[in-house]
């Protein structure tokens, strides 16, 4: 899940992908053949019923299927930035559901090209609660796969972020540290445990920083640190990111305290090139 995590980072990254992570339109990034999902927001996963990302990012679709076929068509024949509206056709369970979709090639900075999908008009606001909640499903949507993701806000604090990342403990100034983008949308932090925190900036429709995504790996499987721990004087604070014993726990709440140690890294070049994408329905299997 490791590498998965790192591509749904890279996607998060993306100017045309970035607004939508917490919108309540479903969105999603395919990979040009269709049969696996790179990226989704909460909205999306809620789509599939899927009550972990994770989950659903490992997912295979059917290659048959009238939304695989659809995309590998788009990832075969469009340029990057090549945009298309289509009704796409998907089957959630034996049911087909009909959505009215933007589609979009896009070139991630990675150097992986893949399909943007974003609903158009799709409602279910009784499921989706709260607009202000939505960091908060997007974290528990982590815990439930237990990997470790968090959203950073752009002052360098913790917002929201799942059981296993809120296990480390983070000081505070390598927080902050993560958080000095300039102009780059990824950067990688070492960690005092040897690991890797790695980030990626979701920017806004005018190209301010909305969230951070990040998720901590092994120092093999994250971005290329260019730098190390960064000095922290003794009096500095420590945020412990395990949760009080007295505090909910799983799906009953998602703490909001910092826990991460983390050191400015690697920034990556983002392609603003964005492409629709024909997209189409599939059933998912497992």
């Amino acid at each position: 899940m490791t590498n998965t995590l790192i591509s749904f980072g890279y996607a998060t990254a993306h100017r045309r992908v970035g607004p939508a992570l917490l919108a309540r339109q479903p969105a999603w990034v395919w990979s040009l053949s269709g049969e696996t999902i790179i990226w989704s927001n909460e909205a999306g996963c809620r789509f599939f019923h899927s009550k972990s990302l994770p989950d659903l990012l490992g997912r295979k679709f059917r290659r048959i299927s009238p939304a695989t076929v659809q995309i590998a068509r788009m990832g075969r024949t469009a340029r990057a930035g090549d945009t298309q509206d289509a009704v796409l056709r998907f089957f959630l369970g034996m049911d087909p559901v009909a959505v009215s979709t933007q589609l979009t090639r896009i070139s991630l900075a990675s150097g992986e090209d893949a399909i943007f999908v974003e609903a158009r008009d799709w409602s279910d606001e009784a499921e989706a609660g709260p607009r202000s909640k939505a960091a908060v499903r997007f974290a528990k949507l982590f815990s439930r796969g237990n990997e470790s993701a968090a959203l950073i806000t752009p002052a360098g604090d913790v917002d929201q972020s799942s059981d296993k990342f809120r296990s480390h403990k983070i000081k505070r100034a390598s927080l902050k540290a993560v958080s000095n983008f300039s102009a780059d949308d990824a950067v990688a932090v070492a960690l005092d445990d040897g690991s890797v925190l790695n980030a990626f900036a979701a920017r806004d429709t005018d190209g301010e920083i909305a969230h951070i995504f990040a998720t901590i790996t092994a120092a093999s499987d994250g971005l290329p640190v260019l730098f190390n721990q960064t000095p922290i004087d003794e009096t500095d604070d420590v945020e412990d990111m395990e949760r009080a014993d007295d505090a909910p726990s799983g799906d009953e709440a998602i703490s909001n305290d910092p826990q991460d140690t983390a050191l400015p890294l690697v920034g990556t070049d983002e392609s603003a090139d964005g492409a629709p994408l024909v997209a189409s329905s599939d059933t998912p299997t497992d």
